[in-house]
């Protein structure tokens, strides 16, 4: 009998009992620089959600329909003062995709925008079985995650256009300070 027919079961036992650690959870999964692209923080989505105080922010999105959505995640602002950056004059956010956007550090100040990490679960998701009624569970890609930068929508002023959908960032991988 070969080896594996001994290691097999116990390296399947072993992963799923949560005993060998997720090689993805350790990776950043944002990356925040200055503005000479110094990296000057890398954080897991696990230290995003056990690092910092997580904010929930009830609110529709461009894309939601009118839908109310609850997100849970970090302050932006709280995740910057963490890597001494909270008096930059802007920042620009990168996704995976390649898009990026500037966002004003006023208005990031103001308005409190969070790096969601996880949404409450909605009656899609509940039909579908994955998840129950008030419970959170990590940002999909289908849900503008893993990371998405969200905004208290129905708080902000004329004077930030509702319709400059370039705020709300999604697949967000990086943040770097704009002078």
């Amino acid at each position: 009998m070969s080896k594996w027919n001994y290691l097999g079961p116990i390296i399947g036992a072993l992963v799923a009992t949560g005993a060998v650690a997720n090689p993805a959870a350790s990776q950043p999964a944002l990356t925040i620089s200055d503005s000479s692209n110094q990296i000057v923080g890398e954080l897991t989505k696990e230290q995003l959600s056990t690092k910092f105080k997580n904010k929930t922010i009830t609110t529709q999105t461009p894309w939601s329909n009118g839908d109310l959505l609850t997100y849970r995640g970090p302050k932006v602002i709280d995740v910057l003062k963490d890597v001494g950056l909270e008096n930059a004059a802007a920042i620009e956010g990168y996704a995976a995709n390649g898009f990026s956007a500037k966002l004003n550090m006023a208005d990031v100040k103001n308005y409190s925008p969070i790096l969601a990490t996880e949404i409450e679960c909605t009656a899609d998701l509940i039909a579908k079985d994955k998840c129950t009624q008030g419970e959170f569970v990590a940002l999909s890609v289908k849900e503008y995650g893993p990371i998405f930068v969200v905004w208290p929508f129905d708080q902000l002023p004329d004077a930030v256009d509702p319709r400059d959908h370039s705020k709300w960032i999604w697949f967000v991988t990086g943040i770097r300070s704009v002078e």
